[in-house]
């Protein structure tokens, strides 16, 4: 839960991904991002899987992949823009769905969740998608859950983020009168059906 911005697309031509990336890598340092640059080799084939260890769930294999990570603020969901040989935009998940038949690449998409963080990294970002979309990636799809890439509205931006902040609120007030007695012992799925219970019950969905 929280305003993410979802976008995949298709570059125009593979041979811009290296400019892109040093496009990129130029607007991070002049604002204080961190970034990221991924060149693996695409010639190899995609090897990618998820491997878990106990709770943590790491990427192994060969994902080849191209492109950069940028990462705005500690708040905000790191902004990765990698591809494929064929210049489709899909991440480390991705491969690793690709590579178990899950998924092709027309279909993947990429995301980054802004709902932590300042208001002014979400437009900037959409406002960095406009520059990609114009002069990389022509077919770049976007959808933005805070509305600010069809309208360019700041206060329709701070509309969406505090209606999702204040339903946050009150299902964490919710989960928090939970007595323990009721979730000890329980499976992970009796828990999330629980959870699910309280959220129709909170919001009527």
């Amino acid at each position: 839960m929280g305003i993410t911005i979802h976008y995949r697309g298709k570059i125009n031509t593979t041979a811009d991904i290296s400019k892109l990336v040093d496009d990129l890598e130029d607007f991070a340092n002049e604002l204080g991002w961190e970034s990221q640059r991924m060149d693996e080799d695409w010639s190899k084939p995609n090897t990618a899987a998820i491997s878990i260890d106990g709770d943590i769930a790491r990427v192994t294999g060969h994902a080849p992949l191209k492109g950069i990570m940028l990462s705005p603020h500690k708040h905000c969901e790191p902004f990765v823009l990698t591809f494929n040989a064929d210049g489709y935009l899909i991440g480390f998940v991705g491969m690793t769905l690709l590579a178990e038949g899950k998924t092709t690449p027309e279909k993947s998409s990429m995301s980054t969740k802004t709902q932590f963080a300042p208001i002014d990294v979400h437009i900037t970002l959409v406002k960095l998608l406009q520059y990609i979309k114009k002069r990389y990636i022509s077919n770049l799809d976007v959808y933005d859950d805070g509305g600010y890439w069809d309208t360019g509205d700041i206060n329709e931006l701070k509309r969406r983020r505090g209606t999702i902040e204040r339903a946050m609120d009150t299902l964490e007030d919710a989960l928090s009168k939970i007595p323990r007695k009721q979730v000890e012992n329980k499976s992970p799925e009796d828990i999330a059906d629980m959870i699910e219970k309280l959220i129709r019950k909170k919001f009527g969905k």
